[in-house]
């Protein structure tokens, strides 16, 4: 949600800069181009603050680089310190701040737009509740209405209603036109032929476009100027399209139409189409009645194609900012965030923003259990304390798949100096176990010696979407311990008990949604989360393959999987590595 809030954030920023001569010309605009041009650029410049699109540069050159070979091997008795390398200085310890500001802006943005919009939709919700409260057809009006909808598809319901207010349209997919009840005659006709011309150019849907786009960027007063102008210059649109072929009495007409409205207040509802307006703007809309005006499509063109350009420049500008002037410690944090490890390879991007980048010095260190149950330690990454090594703005990929091992911890050290000479470090942990894809039948025979073989949960879905072990959260953005794996299958796809065992918690997380938590011999675990409904109770017996819940997206993930979970003493393992005989596939 981080990314999209300073999405939004450069979106405003690019857009204001076109906004702001725009509507301080608006009064010019109005008088030189027609209403239609304008609502087109208004309509494409709140598209264009929706639009999700990040432009950014190049991503950085990888280098695949294998890995090397064990440099120890020990037994049981080996050292309780094997991975903790020979730091080139002492490194101060900083405190993390429990609560930093970046933090909260996107719950705040996300509080304001909640927010708008409940109350957008409650005020729609209340008005057409009101006006429609004993409103019923009228045949004079369904005569009228045959005679001006011209047998077009679909004609709106048209209704009297006994609620003080102006005639107004409402509804989006069910459009209905709400009339007073002492409405008569040709004011009646000229009043229908308005509100007609709003649903035939769908202003309903425009007028939603702008308040979701005002919504979204509720925090720049630009935006709600550009939504207040907007709407003023649709009800033009829709008087141009009443008096369009006709003569001046007619004209003259519907400006007396519009006149007799002005005094009277307007439907609070931000989401309909009301006739009247106050008197101030009732004059702009009468003159416009008489007033012969150019296009205005080659504004709309260029003020939008300025719009893009500008977004584009920033977002470039910013990517290129990103990598100047960073700091120690900033580069530090940001060649943590670049870490990935899977089942395949681990990779990390020195960043660009920091020179020289012959200061950079990085091990990574790991430790194996192999076939014979000896444990053996590596350096993955073994600077030497030679520098020059690093290259700013690569990607450096470690192939892991060419060792017959069962990888059980990594941990990455940088060091770097900061301004004053002292010696920055950098430690990022990685609690990681897996079987190697080109793992020997052997030692996957001897994995299920020691270990009871589970029962897959998912028969027939074999897909793994994310593994176990450290990975980038898809919603929250941070880099976070992942204890299981997430397989993805339809949502309602029965979900198995892996094993025999009872069921000690059926219920649900903020995070994992709707879960069931099993216990089985030998002080075992399995954990199925995200189910979309759960079959069992606490306290329960179950089998192995019995249907304990069904695939879901409950809690917080982005599609309907399975994420499952293993452990033994509570402490988590690989569930991969209890099927050792199954093949999976990895996104």
């Amino acid at each position: 949600m981080a990314g999209l809030v300073q999405r939004l954030g450069e979106l405003s920023l690019t857009t204001s800069v076109v906004l702001l001569p725009l509507l301080l010309l608006s009064g010019q605009l109005e008088r030189r181009y027609r209403a239609e041009g304008r609502v087109l650029l208004w309509l494409l410049l709140a598209l264009w603050l929706l639009l999700p699109v990040r432009w950014a540069p190049p991503e950085a050159a990888v280098l695949s680089l294998p890995a090397p070979q064990p440099a120890q091997v020990w037994g049981e008795g080996e050292p309780e310190d094997w991975r903790v390398p020979q730091a080139p200085a002492s490194t101060p310890e900083t405190p993390d701040p429990a609560w930093r500001w970046e933090e909260a802006v996107p719950w705040l943005w996300l509080a304001g737009c909640g927010g708008l919009l409940l109350w957008q939709s409650a005020g729609a919700l209340l008005v057409r509740r009101r006006l429609l409260r004993g409103a019923e057809e009228k045949p004079e009006d369904q005569i009228l209405l045959a005679r001006l909808w011209h047998g077009e598809h679909g004609p709106p319901r048209v209704l009297r209603t006994e609620a003080a207010g102006p005639p107004l349209s409402l509804g989006l997919l069910r459009p209905v036109v709400v009339l007073p009840p002492d409405l008569a005659g040709e004011e009646a006709e000229l009043v229908l032929r308005h509100e007609l011309a709003h649903i035939r150019r769908h202003d309903l849907w425009a007028k939603a476009l702008l308040n979701l786009a005002n919504a979204a960027h509720w925090f720049n007063p630009l935006v709600w100027w550009m939504v207040r102008r907007a709407g003023r210059d649709l009800e033009l649109r829709c008087d141009d399209a009443v008096v369009a072929g006709q003569d001046a009495a007619f004209r003259h007409r519907y400006g007396g139409v519009l006149l007799g409205w002005a005094a009277r207040t307007p439907a609070g509802s931000r989401c309909a189409a009301p006739l009247s307006g106050g008197a101030r703007e009732m004059k702009g809309r009468i003159m416009n009645l008489f007033t012969a005006k150019k296009t205005g499509v080659l504004l709309t063109g260029l003020c939008l194609c300025a719009a893009m350009l500008l977004g584009i420049l920033v977002t470039f500008g910013r990517a290129q900012a990103q990598t100047e002037d960073m700091t120690a410690q900033e580069a530090l944090d940001a060649l943590g965030e670049s870490v990935a490890l899977s089942d395949k390879e681990f990779s990390f991007t020195i960043p660009a923003g920091y020179q020289p980048d012959t200061d950079w010095l990085i091990q990574v260190s790991g430790r194996y259990k192999g076939e014979n149950g000896m444990s053996m330690s590596l350096h993955l990454v073994d600077n030497d304390g030679t520098q020059g090594r690093w290259k700013a703005g690569e990607r450096y990929v470690f192939d892991l798949t060419d060792d017959d091992l069962t990888h059980m911890e990594l941990t990455l050290w940088a060091w770097l100096p900061d301004e004053s000479g002292e010696v920055l470090e950098l430690q990022v942990e990685f609690l990681y176990s897996v079987v190697s894809a080109k793992g020997s039948e052997e030692t996957a025979q001897k994995i299920s010696a020691q270990e009871e073989t589970l029962q897959w949960p998912l028969p027939g879905y074999t897909e793994v979407s994310m593994i176990f072990g450290t990975r980038v959260h898809p919603i929250s953005g941070r880099t976070t311990s992942h204890d299981g794996v997430d397989i993805p299958a339809p949502s309602g796809a029965p979900v198995l008990a892996a094993a025999s065992g009872q069921v000690a918690e059926a219920g649900w997380d903020s995070s994992d949604g709707s879960y069931v938590l099993l216990t089985h011999e030998g002080d075992r675990t399995t954990r199925y989360c995200h189910l979309s409904q759960v079959s069992v109770a606490a306290g329960e017996t179950v089998t192995a393959g019995q249907a304990i819940g069904a695939v879901g997206a409950t809690g917080m993930a982005t599609g309907p999987h399975l994420h499952l979970e293993a452990a033994v003493g509570g402490t988590f393992a690989d569930p991969l590595a209890h099927y050792p005989s199954m093949t999976f596939t990895y996104r």
